[in-house]
């Protein structure tokens, strides 16, 4: 089970910012054309996988992933 992100924005888009309920954890996105941010809010929750393209990352409660795309 891991939370898979592959984005692809149009030239009109610049940012897209949204919280998402996933497996027990709140997270925070932060979407740009050249980058990622995710935030895992303080939840109790076991960690989670995600990917972000070819990557894969553990992402536990109070801990941030910052990627480039």
């Amino acid at each position: 089970n891991v939370l898979r992100f592959n984005p692809s924005f149009p030239d009109e888009l610049r940012r897209v910012k949204f919280h998402l309920r996933y497996r027990g954890h709140w997270l925070d996105l932060d979407l740009h054309a050249d980058r990622l941010k995710i935030e895992a809010l303080k939840s109790g929750a076991h960690p989670v996988q995600v990917q972000v393209r070819d990557k894969l990352y553990d992402l536990d409660q109070g801990t941030t992933i910052e990627c480039a795309l």
